[in-house]
């Protein structure tokens, strides 16, 4: 199966849509609704681990903080986690 035609033509959106739903169709992973899910997931294990806002803002495009912000709260241990650190 061709994904693109060559190596360095990305996806249309419509494409990137069709590969996943092949991928996950009949699966444990049906219940996803898109492709997008992975950018969400790529975003808050970063986050999770610390790395700088700005980096994340980096990698994924966002063009503020706040919109980076919003994939934090996926992850609620990760403050308790912070809290334990200096407190016990």
């Amino acid at each position: 199966m061709t994904f693109c035609k060559t190596a360095d033509e990305p996806f249309a959106p419509n494409m990137a849509e069709h590969y996943f739903r092949w991928a996950v169709d009949g699966s444990k992973w049906d219940v996803m609704k898109g492709w997008h899910v992975l950018r969400h997931s790529f975003i808050s294990n970063l986050a999770s681990r610390g790395v700088d806002q700005r980096v994340i803002i980096e990698l994924v495009g966002h063009l503020n903080e706040e919109t980076t912000r919003r994939y934090q709260h996926l992850l609620p241990n990760t403050i308790q986690s912070a809290m334990t650190v200096v407190f016990g």
